[in-house]
């Protein structure tokens, strides 16, 4: 599971800046939504004007503020000579061959197309890709709101709703009164495959109905024995839940809350596991161990590109020993 973070597509963006500078482009166009974030980012680098498809193509006055003056001012997007348009991926390039028939001849001609992101290597319906990243793959910015949900099992506490407090756990009324009232964190708009809860089956249709009143959809609800007493989210029986119905189940992706707990489950179980606590992707396989995991290295060479020099500096001194 390739998985990229706003960090990610910054410092990808800032790396390919001199090529893009070098095309001496005057408007930078974003395709909402997501091709928004890389297009304000690129156009804000280039000190140039930003603004949507659908403001380009009906020609919409240009916004902006009065700090800082742009390197080629003008009023309406028609009186640039070389655009840049930009989204966030490219994948099929259906989306994309779709928004061009809606271009008039006149816009097409001086638009250039960019994706961040691309699923191929080359890819011939786009003009520029700055990375080559392959699916299966997903975005910070759409993890939440991806069809891979429906493959997933994903941890209730910490996700979905808030974590209970001590207080809130100290006696049954008031851990129900929880259960009822809890906050929503994170609501996704696709259907989940699996949630997992440490709370008790007992309490499964108080559950349930939190649930449906937030509109949170779901195919299975696992939830703990009501045997016992701890209503912690980091019990051994609960992590021992997580770890046996993933392993055992035809799923692709584990949502996780901390950060221990995803290492673990990823290196148990060989799956890919996301950890919402500290926004990282853990996918099993020794090169991740080496790049992600902080013991291997001081945080100051948390660096990604720094990182890799070590580990390929590491590896050659084995192969050489």
């Amino acid at each position: 599971m390739n998985y990229k973070r706003y960090v990610d597509i910054s410092s990808d963006i800032r790396d390919n800046l001199h090529l893009l500078k070098k095309e001496k482009f005057d408007l930078v166009v974003g395709i909402p939504r997501s091709g928004m974030i890389p297009a304000y980012m690129i156009a804000l680098s280039l000190n140039l004007n930003c603004t949507t498809v659908q403001a380009y193509i009906k020609n919409d006055k240009l916004l902006h503020g009065d700090t800082r003056k742009v390197s080629n001012p003008m009023e309406y997007p028609w009186e640039a000579t070389k655009v840049l348009v930009v989204d966030d991926s490219i994948s099929t390039g259906r989306s994309l061959n779709k928004l061009k028939q809606t271009f008039p001849p006149e816009l097409l001609k001086k638009s250039t197309f960019l994706a961040i992101y691309s699923s191929k290597p080359n890819h011939s319906e786009i003009d520029i890709a700055l990375q080559y990243v392959s699916n299966p793959r997903v975005f910070e910015w759409n993890i939440f709101h991806h069809p891979m949900l429906g493959d997933s099992y994903m941890e209730m506490e910490g996700i979905l709703c808030q974590v209970p407090t001590e207080d809130q756990k100290s006696t049954d009324n008031r851990y129900l009164e929880y259960i009822r009232t809890a906050n929503t964190y994170i609501v996704p708009n696709h259907r989940i495959k699996t949630i997992i809860t440490c709370r008790k089956e007992k309490y499964r249709a108080e559950t349930e109905e939190w649930l449906r009143i937030n509109g949170i959809k779901y195919e299975q609800l696992i939830m703990s024995p009501s045997s016992g007493k701890d209503k912690s989210i980091r019990s051994k029986s609960s992590y021992k839940i997580k770890v046996k119905y993933y392993k055992e189940a035809d799923a692709g992706i584990f949502f996780e809350s901390d950060p221990e707990e995803a290492k673990q489950i990823c290196k148990v179980t060989s799956k890919p596991v996301y950890c919402v606590g500290n926004n990282r992707m853990y996918t099993p396989g020794i090169l991740d161990q080496v790049l992600y995991d902080h013991k291997f290295f001081p945080k100051h060479y948390m660096d990604f590109k720094i990182r890799y020099k070590l580990f390929i500096k590491m590896l050659t001194s084995k192969l050489a020993g």
